[in-house]
């Protein structure tokens, strides 16, 4: 049972998560940005909802405000998951090891400013570190790295 409910509780906060995400980054999303002109638009509490006019205009254009391509949250979700922390560790043993995170592009360079994200990542500490195992497992899952033996069963 308490499974059930652990499992329940974490797709609710990533279901909360996604969504906190996809409000933040509705500027270059197809996502509706501008409530209160779809609700001006509306003519009554029990019409269907209406797209804002410049929603139409990106949907219509692909293009937001700025004239950047606007993309879906999904393709978003993917070019993210293109930046890498590369951990290298030199053949010299005099020289200390370093991380190396990959060059964002112009595109994930946006979404992080949007997010209120840093791309860069200060490399004073292992990854891991002084996180407990529970935060160890949720980061590797975000990240798709091997947890070091942690099962999941699904009941």
């Amino acid at each position: 049972m308490s499974q059930q409910c652990s499992g329940a509780f974490a797709t609710l906060a990533s279901t909360r998560r996604s969504i906190r995400m996809q409000q933040r980054l509705a500027p270059m999303l197809f996502k509706d940005d501008d409530k209160e002109a779809a609700e001006a638009a509306r003519t009554s509490p029990v019409a269907p909802a209406c797209r804002s006019p410049r929603a139409l205009r990106k949907i219509h254009t692909k293009a937001s405000e700025d004239g950047e391509p606007v993309h879906s949250f999904a393709t978003v979700l993917k070019d993210l998951a293109t930046v890498v922390a590369n951990h290298i560790r030199p053949n010299d043993t005099e020289s200390p090891a370093f991380i190396v995170i990959t060059t964002p592009t112009p595109l994930q360079r946006r979404a992080f400013d949007l997010l209120g994200v840093s791309s860069h990542r200060p490399a004073t500490r292992p990854p891991y570190a002084a996180a407990s195992p529970h935060r160890r497992i949720a980061v590797a899952l975000a990240r798709n790295v091997p947890t070091g033996g942690a099962r999941w069963s699904r009941s």
